[in-house]
């Protein structure tokens, strides 16, 4: 609560788990220094996010992926190079296998943000199909609630109005 995604203890949080390299926490740690990095602007940022996934694959595991490609797809993106999307879409993946919601919707956002304006039909439509997937995996309701907020927006922006009120109802 004192600040939004702070880059201090994420990297403290890295310097914790550098004894064990290919540790799960220290790929995770990386991943969301990343994360904050790339939203902070931080000099280091997409260099981060480079070694965040590469250590992510190399550890294995998935909910360390999910987060790592998540933060890599934002770091393309705000780039604005190619492959952020299916960065996404391998996050999404892996936080389907790990059963970690808030990795899903993380990834899917930037999926859709690589993907298409905020203001575009096919973003809605990307995150419907991801909130209908949420759904089909029996993912916990504030979860599919807070795609279903994101779509509702969207929705509104694009002036359909109908869905955004059907989204409105789930969220």
């Amino acid at each position: 609560g004192r600040g939004f995604l702070r880059v201090a203890p994420a990297r403290l949080a890295v310097a914790l788990s550098e004894h064990d390299p290919s540790s799960r926490e220290h790929a995770y740690a990386l991943a969301e220094l990343a994360h904050a990095s790339l939203w902070h602007d931080a000099p280091d940022a997409h260099d981060v996010a480079r070694a965040a996934l590469k250590t992510a694959v190399a550890v294995g595991d998935p909910a360390a992926l999910a987060y790592a490609c998540a933060a890599a797809a934002m770091s393309t993106v705000f780039r604005g190079d190619d492959g952020g999307p299916e960065l996404a879409a391998r996050g999404v993946a892996a936080a389907t296998e790990a059963r970690d919601w808030w990795a899903f919707v993380h990834a899917a956002l930037w999926e859709a943000n690589g993907t298409a304006s905020n203001v575009e039909p096919a973003y809605a439509q990307l995150l419907q199909g991801r909130r209908e997937s949420l759904e089909q995996l029996g993912a916990p309701h504030p979860y599919v609630a807070w795609m279903s907020a994101d779509e509702a927006g969207v929705w509104l922006d694009v002036g359909h109005w109908e869905q955004c009120s059907d989204r409105l109802r789930v969220a």
